[in-house]
């Protein structure tokens, strides 16, 4: 995980993958708990959410697997 100012770059890789493997989370780490962030111009989650739950990453069904985040530090949303 790389952090500069309020955007985070979070890298997955999964070098070798193992038969019937579960869906991942990544639970990330040293955000604010109570900041917001987007991730990847879409959804918007607070740190909280994201140090506790997580990001899916999904089955990973494949050796060489990656998977790249960005987080952008936001407002919090409005409600609706």
């Amino acid at each position: 995980m790389y952090q500069h100012q309020d955007k985070v770059l979070v890298t997955f890789i999964q070098v070798q993958t193992k038969p019937n493997m579960i869906s991942k989370r990544l639970k990330l780490r040293a955000l604010d708990p109570d900041g917001f962030y987007q991730v990847d111009g879409d959804a918007v989650r607070s740190g909280r959410e994201l140090m506790h739950i997580g990001l899916e990453v999904g089955s990973v069904r494949e050796d060489a697997f990656s998977r790249r985040w960005l987080l952008v530090r936001t407002e919090k949303p409005r409600q609706l």
